[in-house]
Parts: C-alpha cells; sequence; structure tokens
C-alpha cells in the first residue's frame, strides 16, 4: 500500500490524472477513486496537462485528516483478521463505505 509511506511520514500526497482518463472506463473509474482519497485526506489532484510543475512543489500536509486515516487504518482493538485484510478492509471502507469483513 504505497499510500502508507507518505502517510507516516506526514508527506504530501497529490494525485494526478489526465484528460484520456474520462474517455477510458476503467481509467475514469480509477480517476474516481482518486477523487475520493484526495478528500479523504485533503490531498491536490491535479491534471497533468494543465499543470506548471514548480506548483507541485508547494504541496501543504493536512496533518489533522491524516492522522484520523491512519489511525482508522491501523489502530485496531483487536486482532481477529490478519494484517492484509484488515489494511485491505479499511481502505476499501473509506473508498466504497463501510463493509463487513467478517462477511467475507
Amino acid at each position: 500500500m504505497s499510500i502508507s509511506f507518505p502517510l507516516l511520514a506526514k508527506k504530501p500526497i497529490i494525485y494526478l490524472y489526465f484528460e484520456e482518463m474520462f474517455k477510458i472506463p476503467t481509467l475514469y473509474y480509477y480517476y474516481k477513486r482518486m477523487l475520493k482519497a484526495s478528500e479523504l485526506l485533503g490531498a491536490e489532484i491535479i491534471n497533468i496537462d494543465k499543470i506548471l510543475f514548480n506548483n507541485i512543489l508547494d504541496s501543504k500536509v493536512d496533518f489533522l485528516k491524516y492522522t484520523e486515516l491512519l489511525e482508522k487504518v491501523y489502530l485496531k482493538d483487536v486482532l481477529e483478521f490478519d494484517n492484509f485484510e484488515i489494511l485491505l478492509n479499511s481502505f476499501n471502507n473509506l473508498l466504497f463505505g463501510e463493509m463487513d469483513l467478517a462477511k467475507n
């Protein structure tokens, strides 16, 4: 889960998309996921077809949102499932709504 590294290090997360993503259904699906994740983290989402790369260096970190996501994903009271199942379920819940891991 590559998102873990910037979250733990409190570094900016920047989501990049391009115009073609609106024309191809699979890529549009990934674009929608990026939108949801950027909302959860207060991260920037940038159209690479229309940017100046100097602006990327000015990205900021929303420490409160990062901390909230880390607590939701990594801090669990009881480990009923293996770590991979917990992480997968947590990210899926954040991106797609609540799901019950015990039912899967």
